[in-house]
């Protein structure tokens, strides 16, 4: 063109496709933008567009003004809400050609949205403000270089100041669009038929195929596998995928193929560095919620450094609660002098974690929540410059700085938006507001789109260059918005002299640039129905291509995997290769492992934990101590069952741990009620949450049962507490015995008790009962040792607050307690000790027993101390007591790997 500018213009958004190796200097083809942003570098009138949560917060401030107005409920009711409905409908109306005039004519909803116009407040600037400051510059006598504008839509269809300023331009008729593939061909005929708006029945052929899958998965690699052979024409070949999703899948498969990728893309709000702003602002209302403060602290990218951010999160994993002992413990570390001799840290950690929160269903001030939203904006704007200005930049970096950007950007949004809306915010009002500051998401893109490569498109219409082979991947689309305009306001409007569309010009317009779109492929075009499709509403144009294909006889597409099974080679042009790969079985579960027995060291310590181990699973034996596997570092918070058992320890251990005489039981309830209540969010804060308060009566309920029923036991038999969380000591044979008792107490004849506390479960009665008290048992035999005697012994079920005691080794003053026939602990011990050392030789052979895999039958004398035998059919128990909280169940075979 010369330095005539060419301007190819079509009313349905088109982004503008680079065509490799295309000559189109001072060319511009697409839609309305790609015009806009034309005139107003051509005029200087280049300017920045205002965050979309600051136009609607201005225009909220503006409706406000109308308290009367019809919309006033809906106002009251959702501000935010509201004002953006009205916002776009507003921009519909002024590109119709109001020009917020209120007149008796219109209706009653545009004659208060005049009424919010007319009472003052901010302009909030448009799409219909841009165009009419290209208007004033024409006006003023400004003038565009040569140029010749061509409209693929006629006049009419355009909103009506747009017809105003295309007025402006120097417009040339549009050729009629043609078949670009050969009329012989499908493709040919069908391209025919859509353009010329009449079915011509066609058969699949070499230039027209219609595939479907079953697999999204499944159709992006027998994609790839076909661009994969034939890579020389990858410029000439255009896909269309309107999911991003599949468009990602596609990209990797393209990438495993050594293919040029086409740089898909997927806006999302899960990006890393936009989840910081969301995360702080909830974490401004205490109980804090620990899974959020985990979230925080674990984020791939944050404010915390690393190393601060693990440790806190590990004590989170021990007493999830902001401010447990844990937290202070770890805190208290850190910001010690020896580990941070300059306080930044722990000021940053401060600055951070140490606000003023409002308590849950109170407003949060708004002081507090602009103060939160500008640490982020500075910290995200730090973080990014800091990564652009790094000359040592690694691949991603600008993309993550990009992120970080967007999200210092979004931060600041929301302060002035907050600060703008009141003294307080409630939760729902911060989320409504926080839910406007993040509408722009972040942009990830895994791969660069590569040169020389396919081109991407999401949507037909943005097809505006030919190509050689089309590719359709999902042949569903999303439903459009529907109007907001009653028949009778646009009948109003129009009367009123505002041309207002309902929607079927701008339809038709999409439409017809789809058509062109599909016209423009030269050799072949490849359909393929996907997973999903089913969930959309079928694509317009391609049902017309269907139509067309059932009229030839063609009913059904071909299914994808069924052709690759058949391996018949390919359907021309498409060839999909394949490759048949023998199926590696699962490896099966081993009841016996074997390992070259020097490898395998005793301990010269032992505990209840580890004897019992050694007799129920020697594989968890080994594996725990002797290779000291570990689980991932990743902090976990404990479930419910663990959290209450650790908290009701921790409160018992709090209140009565000094020693000495019990309290009397009711002034011992009082003290552990006030504790609890005291702890709970601290402790154990996924309890203290506002949603759990049946579980946190219910839990203060067993606290207190738990308390009552151990004072009064302790006082009816005459002990005294010596301590809780008692170390213990002694030998087991060759090994030294280490070990903490939960609670130890003492007559004043020197006859000791040992008691164990465990949150729930029948089974710890049976376990007295049937002389399965093996860690009990242990517990007793270190105190005999001390002593000469054996103590005493019981389990405290905390949830039930009942005290369960056997008769061979009964508290004293029992009546408290329940009393179940079963042996004494001695006894216990002496057989539980017998049954680990016989049934040791497994370390000198390297023949290492799975018993929870093995049969009954084989187990050695003495493992039904550690292990539940089958019922009465002769069938073993779901799991067994050493695999209910065991890390390595895939790999000894008793969980599948999934």
């Amino acid at each position: 063109m010369g330095d005539i500018a060419l301007l190819e213009i079509q009313l349905a958004p088109s982004p503008p496709v680079p065509v490799p190796g295309a000559t189109d200097w001072n060319e511009h083809r697409g839609g309305p933008a790609t015009v806009l942003h034309w005139l107003e570098t051509q005029l200087g009138l280049g300017a920045d567009e205002p965050p979309y949560a600051h136009r609607v917060e201005e225009y909220a401030t503006a409706l406000a003004l109308v308290p009367d107005a019809t919309f006033a409920a809906s106002f009251r009711a959702d501000r935010w809400a509201t004002a953006e409905t009205l916002l776009r409908r507003r921009e519909e109306l002024r590109l119709a050609g109001w020009d917020e005039a209120d007149r008796p004519a219109l209706p009653p909803l545009v004659r208060d949205l005049a009424r919010a116009a007319r009472a003052g407040g901010r302009r909030v600037a448009d799409e219909a403000d841009r165009l009419q400051r290209v208007l004033e510059a024409l006006e003023r006598g400004q003038a565009l270089p040569p140029h010749r504008c061509v409209l693929w839509d006629s006049l009419d269809r355009w909103p009506a100041l747009w017809r105003r300023v295309l007025g402006r331009l120097a417009i040339g008729p549009a050729t009629a669009p043609v078949p670009l593939a050969r009329a012989s061909t499908s493709l040919g005929a069908l391209q025919g038929g859509l353009l010329g708006g009449h079915p011509v029945p066609v058969r699949s052929d070499g230039s027209l195929r219609w595939l479907q899958s079953r697999s999204v998965h499944a159709a992006c690699e027998a994609v790839a596998a076909a661009l994969a052979s034939d890579p020389a024409s990858a410029p000439d070949t255009v896909i269309c995928c309107e999911r991003s999703e599949v468009a990602l899948g596609l990209d990797g498969a393209l990438a495993r193929a050594g293919l040029p990728t086409m740089g898909a893309s997927l806006r999302t709000l899960d990006h890393p560095a936009l989840q910081v702003l969301p995360i702080v602002l909830r974490l401004c209302w205490e109980p804090v919620d620990p899974s959020l403060l985990l979230d925080f602290l674990t984020l791939p990218v944050g404010p915390i450094p690393r190393r601060a951010a693990a440790r806190l999160a590990g004590a989170l994993a021990e007493q999830p609660g902001l401010g447990s002992r844990a937290w202070d413990e770890a805190f208290a570390g850190l910001t010690s002098p020896e580990e941070d001799p300059d306080g930044t840290l722990g000021a940053g950690l401060g600055a951070w974690l140490g606000v003023e929160r409002a308590r849950w269903g109170d407003p949060v001030p708004a002081a507090l929540v602009g103060e939160r939203c500008r640490r982020v904006a500075r910290w995200a704007a730090g973080r990014a410059a800091g990564l652009e200005g790094n000359e040592g930049a690694r691949p991603g970096d600008m993309a993550l700085a990009a992120a970080l950007r967007l999200a210092a950007g979004q931060a600041a949004v929301l302060a002035d938006i907050t600060l703008a809306g009141g003294p307080a915010l409630t939760e729902p009002q911060l989320a409504r507001l926080l839910e406007a500051a993040l509408a722009q998401a972040a942009i990830v893109a895994p791969h660069a789109a590569a040169w020389g490569g396919f081109r991407l498109v999401r949507s037909l219409a943005e097809i505006t260059a030919p190509c050689a082979r089309m590719i359709w991947i999902g042949l569903g689309t999303e439903d459009r918005a529907p109007g907001g305009w009653t028949a009778q306001e646009i009948e109003q409007l129009r009367a009123a002299g505002i041309d207002l569309d309902e929607g079927s010009a701008a339809l038709a317009s999409l439409r017809d640039a789809e058509r062109r779109g599909l016209s423009r492929a030269r050799e072949s075009l490849l359909g393929i129905a996907i997973p999903g499709d089913e969930e959309q509403r079928p694509h317009p144009l391609w049902l017309q291509v269907k139509a067309s294909l059932e009229a030839g006889g063609e009913k059904h597409p071909v299914a994808l995997e069924d052709f690759l099974v058949a391996g018949t080679g390919g359907l021309e042009p498409w060839r999909f290769p394949t490759a048949r790969t023998p199926i590696e079985p699962v490896p099966a579960g081993r009841a016996i492992w074997t390992v070259p027995a020097s490898l395998l060291r005793d301990r010269d310590r032992t505990s209840a934990t580890d004897l019992e181990m050694r007799l129920a699973c020697p594989l968890k034996w080994v594996l725990t101590y002797a290779a000291s596997l570990r689980p991932s570092a990743i902090a976990q918070l404990p479930d419910d069952f663990r959290l209450r058992g650790t908290f009701c320890h921790d409160v018992l251990a709090a209140v009565l741990g000094e020693g000495g005489t019990p309290p009397d039981p009711e002034a011992a309830v009082r003290a552990i009620t006030e504790h609890s209540r005291l702890r709970l969010p601290r402790d154990a804060a996924p309890l203290a949450q506002p949603a759990r308060l049946e579980t946190q009566l219910a839990l203060l309920q067993e606290l207190q049962a738990a308390g009552r029923t151990l004072v009064r036991a302790l006082r009816a038999g005459g002990y005294a507490i010596v301590g809780f969380e008692q170390e213990i000591g002694g030998r087991v044979g060759p090994r030294d015995l280490a070990g903490r008792v939960d609670c130890l107490a003492r007559r004043p004849d020197g006859a000791e008790a040992v008691i164990d506390f465990k949150y729930a479960g029948q089974k710890h009665r049976d376990r007295l009962e049937g002389g399965r008290a093996v860690q009990l048992a242990t517990y007793a035999a270190a105190r005999q040792q001390a002593t000469g005697a054996f103590p005493a012994v019981a389990y405290l079920v905390l949830s039930q607050g009942v005290l369960y005691t056997p008769d061979g080794s009964p508290l004293h003053g029992t009546g408290v307690a329940q009393v179940v026939t079963g042996p004494g602990i001695g006894e216990v011990w002496s057989g539980f000790a017998a049954a680990v050392e016989a049934a040791g030789r497994w370390l000198a052979t390297g023949e290492i027993p799975v018993r929870p895999l093995q049969d009954a039958a084989e187990w050695p004398d003495g493992a039904q101390l550690v292990l539940d035998p089958p019922d009465g059919r002769g069938r073993p128990p779901d799991i067994q007591p050493p695999c209910e909280y065991c890390d390595f169940g895939v790999l000894c075979g008793r969980l599948e790997l999934r």
